[in-house]
């Protein structure tokens, strides 16, 4: 069974899907980084916020660690999460960090 494409080629379906794939990888780094902003101005007492910056007891199996949701926010903007809580605070800042991240896919430098 062949797949047809729609072009001799079939550039533009795969330049279509390939733009699809970047604006799907650009939404999920916009929503997760505003969801972790959004989490480092909660309150302390929440439990939510306990969840997710807690640490868990005992240890994992032998192999490879775990990833955790964390590790992508600390790739994309190229710091340490307790430098990128204390950018959340302030939410233009934080507007910004997250508005340059999802456009250059992931690839931000924070500036110190």
């Amino acid at each position: 069974m062949a797949i047809q494409n729609d072009n001799e080629n079939g550039k533009d379906s795969w330049g279509e899907f390939l733009q699809l794939v970047i604006q799907v990888m650009q939404k999920v780094t916009q929503r997760k980084l505003r969801l972790f902003g959004h989490n480092c101005r909660m309150d302390d007492s929440r439990k939510i916020k306990t969840l997710v910056f807690g640490m868990m007891d005992g240890s994992n199996k032998r192999g490879q660690p775990h990833r955790e949701w964390s590790d992508d926010i600390e790739q994309w903007c190229g710091a340490t999460l307790q430098e990128l809580s204390h950018a959340a605070l302030d939410r233009q800042r934080w507007a910004a960090i997250v508005t340059m991240a999802s456009d250059t896919n992931g690839c931000l430098m924070m500036n110190k």
